[in-house]
């Protein structure tokens, strides 16, 4: 299945796999806070749905620093490097998000630059074994920022109305106090990952 976990994992690969909708972006991240979650911290192998049959393991590495900022790489099919996004965990009311951007490396190959804007999810771990992350609900963020609760601007393609926010992160902090989690939040998960220790040793072809 490739592409699988980029497609589920990180928001951003949701225009590239032809979905109906596209996530919104966000010009600002959410607060971060003052250290990451090590929680979060460690390898994560994605747990595939029923109609995700797989015979190639895709995983979550997610690495941290002492200034809080976090590096997600993805790798597919065992080692192959598809991704790495740059950004921070956040705190709010009690609940998790994290605000993240796509790392690309220049031309050279020599360093990574990162895309403009931000994308944001929620995130949930039961104990330390198990991560659950989910998209905020596109509808009640596009309502919000028409009836100017969230500041943001919208635009209108052949696909869908597309949003981008434009709130800072105090505003943003301000607007998710406001509103029940419920409210906001996707119905279904985008991933649900378990932790593991170690890679597995590649199949033989």
């Amino acid at each position: 299945m490739a592409g699988l976990l980029l497609r589920k994992v990180l928001v951003l690969g949701l225009i590239l796999f032809g979905t109906s909708s596209c996530y919104f972006t966000s010009i600002h991240p959410l607060p971060k806070t003052e250290a990451v979650d090590s929680s979060l911290l460690g390898l994560w192998e994605a747990v595939p749905d029923e109609t995700e049959k797989t015979d190639t393991p895709n995983y979550l590495l997610i690495l941290g620093d002492k200034s809080g900022a976090l590096q997600i790489v993805v790798l597919e099919g065992y080692y192959e490097h598809s991704e790495t996004y740059w950004g921070h965990a956040s705190r709010i009311n009690g609940e998790k998000f994290l605000s993240v951007k796509s790392m690309k490396a220049t031309p050279d190959g020599a360093a990574l630059t990162s895309e403009t804007h931000y994308s944001i999810v929620h995130y949930r771990l039961q104990g330390r074994q198990q991560l659950e992350i989910t998209l905020l609900n596109e509808a009640k963020i596009l309502e919000a920022v028409r009836e100017k609760q969230l500041a943001g601007k919208t635009s209108s393609t052949h696909l869908a109305a597309e949003v981008q926010v434009t709130a800072t992160p105090e505003e943003w902090a301000v607007f998710l106090k406001k509103h029940p989690l419920s409210r906001i939040l996707a119905r279904e998960k985008l991933l649900l990952a378990k932790r593991v220790y170690s890679l597995p040793k590649k199949k033989r072809e």
